[in-house]
């Protein structure tokens, strides 16, 4: 089989008035704004109070912005930036890991909640649907810049002769998205704490799973022929596994 080079998205940058953007940053800016009103909205309307919730919003996503990019820096090119470790700054160029971000978010909340002496496993339940858009819109984002392909494909649904593996996250994730609204209507399920953040737990490492499958890009260092990614995604199934199997019924 011939090689095939990696697909360019079909929106990778934004002219406007001569000023040339690039897609993803302006896609994920806006993606950002759009997350803050909806969490503020969803804070009303689950009767939480809406000043924590954009507070633990703009704390995970500062913190998690540090963490993909710390992620991709550690383990996706570290020679790279050894060599030149002011290119670490350079973030307006790209690099980032979801994980990394997800990871150092989640630590960062927790921390957060503590100080404010609120419940940690509430507040994941209410984050869990918004982590789970977040993710899909991203993803995105990640096909108009042409990052995060997938292996060789000859399907009719192919892009740039590959898998879109960005694309398949994309309808996975909505579709758990969804589920997690329903899940939250079933008042059995919703009052237990913990429930709804570790359904997407599941589902979500479930699905990275699916995805790595098919993915092609270079996605640094591997362990016993798996990603980092897989590695971690491994994990969080097995967290959630762990939760529903002893979790009192």
């Amino acid at each position: 089989m011939s090689f095939t080079p990696p697909p360019v998205g079909p929106l990778p940058i934004i002219q406007l008035a001569g000023i040339v953007l690039p897609t993803y940053q302006v896609f994920m800016s806006m993606m950002l704004s759009f997350l803050a009103i909806y969490v503020f909205l969803r804070a009303d309307k689950k009767g939480v109070s809406g000043t924590t919730a954009l507070d633990l919003f703009i704390v995970v996503v500062l913190s998690g912005a540090i963490g993909a990019r710390l992620f991709h820096v550690i383990y996706e090119e570290p020679h790279f930036y050894m060599q030149s470790p002011v290119q670490i700054f350079f973030f307006w160029q790209g690099g980032f890991v979801y994980y990394g971000g997800f990871l150092c978010g989640l630590i960062a909340g927790y921390v957060t909640l503590r100080l404010k002496r609120e419940s940690f496993i509430l507040w994941c339940d209410f984050f869990a649907p918004v982590a789970s858009i977040a993710y899909a819109v991203g993803r995105i984002a990640c096909f108009l810049e042409g990052c995060c392909y997938g292996k060789v494909c000859e399907l009719p649904w192919a892009y740039g002769g590959r898998h879109p593996t960005q694309l398949y996250a994309v309808g996975i994730e909505l579709c758990i998205y969804l589920g997690l609204l329903h899940l939250e209507k079933i008042k059995a399920f919703a009052a237990r704490p913990g429930g709804i953040f570790m359904t997407w737990v599941l589902l979500h490492g479930l699905e990275r799973l699916f995805i790595e499958f098919f993915r092609d890009d270079d996605r640094g260092s591997f362990i016993a022929g798996m990603s980092v990614s897989t590695l971690i995604s491994l994990g969080l199934v097995l967290s959630a596994g762990i939760y529903f199997f002893k979790r009192p019924k």
